[in-house]
C-alpha cells in the first residue's frame, strides 16, 4: 500500500469494500488496487495524485501503457478498475478509448526475450532450436520455415531460397542471413536431422508427417512463452517475424530495405513498423520535455 500513502485509508476501504459488495473474488480487488496503485506512482511523478489528477492525466498513463507493449488483457483490466474507482471514489465517468492508429500494430518482444526465448526452446531439442533461430534472424513466416527443404539452404552465399505462391505459380526469393552462429547451428541439426530421418528431405520433418506441422510449433511457442513469462496474446507462430521487424526498423533499417527483407508486396504493410518508431520519439521526447 506503499504507493497509495496520498490516498485516505478511508477512501481505499470505501473502494474494497465496494467491490466486495458486487461480489467481486479477493484476486480481482487485489487487482485492482494494484492498477490503483500503479496509476498514483505515475502520477506522484508529476506532482498529482489519483484524488487530484484530471481525465487527461489518467488517459495519457493508459496510452503510455500501451507504447511500452503492455498486452492488451492486462491494459484492460487496468481500464475496468480506473472506471470503477472513478465511479465509486470520484462519482464520476471515466471515458476513454484506446488510439485507432494501434490497432494494427503486430505484437512483438525485446531483443533480450528473443534471446531468452531461443534459449529456451533447447528443451524441445535442435530441431525447434534451429527453426526458431531462422524465423527470427531471416524474419520467416512459420509457413515459409515449415516449408523449406535441404536444397534451400545456400550455405556458400548464405542464403535461404523461399518459395512464395503467386497466381498458382511458385516465385522464388532469397533471404540473406550473416550470422555465422545461425549457420554453424543448422550445420548442427542438418547432421542429426540426417540420422533420424535420413529419408525426408524437409529440413524441419515431423514425427508422424513428412514435415512439422504448424499446430505442433503452435503448441511448442505457447509453453516457452508461458515458461519464460512472455503474455499469452504475443504466444504465436509470428511473434519472432514481428520482432526481428521492429528490432531492424528501430536499429535504424530504412523502410524500403525492410520491405525487401520481409518479401511485402506492399509498403504499406512494412509501414506499421513505423508506428513502434514513433512510440520511440514520443518516449524520448517526454523525457527530455519533462
Amino acid at each position: 500500500m506503499c504507493a497509495l500513502e496520498s490516498i485516505t485509508i478511508p477512501e481505499v476501504k470505501q473502494f474494497v469494500e465496494a467491490l466486495k459488495s458486487e461480489g467481486l473474488a479477493q484476486g480481482t480487488i487485489n487487482n485492482y488496487i494494484t492498477t490503483i496503485s500503479q496509476l498514483e506512482d505515475y502520477l506522484s511523478k508529476s506532482g498529482k495524485s489519483i484524488l487530484s489528477c484530471n481525465d487527461e492525466d489518467v488517459r495519457q498513463w493508459l496510452i503510455k501503457l500501451e507504447r511500452d507493449n503492455i498486452d492488451a488483457k492486462t491494459r484492460r483490466r487496468h481500464l475496468a478498475a480506473i472506471r470503477r474507482f472513478f465511479n465509486i471514489i470520484k462519482k464520476q465517468k471515466f471515458d476513454f478509448e484506446w488510439p485507432k492508429y494501434r490497432s494494427n500494430i503486430p505484437s512483438w518482444i525485446t531483443k533480450d526475450e528473443v534471446n531468452n526465448f531461443i534459449s529456451a526452446s533447447d528443451e524441445y531439442g535442435l530441431k525447434f532450436h534451429c527453426l526458431f533461430q531462422l524465423c527470427y534472424d531471416g524474419a520467416l513466416r512459420i509457413s515459409e520455415a515449415l516449408n523449406l527443404m535441404e536444397d534451400d539452404l545456400l550455405f556458400q552465399d548464405k542464403l535461404i531460397r523461399i518459395k512464395l505462391p503467386k497466381s498458382g505459380k511458385y516465385e522464388e526469393e532469397y533471404v540473406p542471413i550473416e550470422k555465422e552462429a545461425t549457420w554453424g547451428l543448422v550445420k548442427d541439426w542438418l547432421k542429426e536431422k540426417r540420422k533420424l530421418y535420413p529419408k525426408n528431405d524437409y529440413l524441419f520433418p515431423g514425427e508422424k508427417s513428412k514435415r512439422l506441422s504448424r499446430s505442433t510449433v503452435d503448441v511448442v511457442i505457447k509453453s516457452i512463452c508461458k515458461k519464460i513469462g512472455i503474455p499469452s496474446s504475443k504466444a504465436h507462430a509470428h511473434v519472432l517475424r514481428h520482432s526481428r521487424a521492429t528490432h531492424l526498423r528501430r536499429d535504424g533499417m530504412e523502410i524500403d530495405e525492410l520491405q525487401k527483407f520481409l518479401r511485402h508486396s506492399d509498403i504499406k504493410m512494412t509501414m506499421i513498423y513505423d508506428h513502434i518508431v514513433l512510440d520511440d520519439i514520443r518516449k524520448r521526447l517526454s523525457m527530455i520535455d519533462h
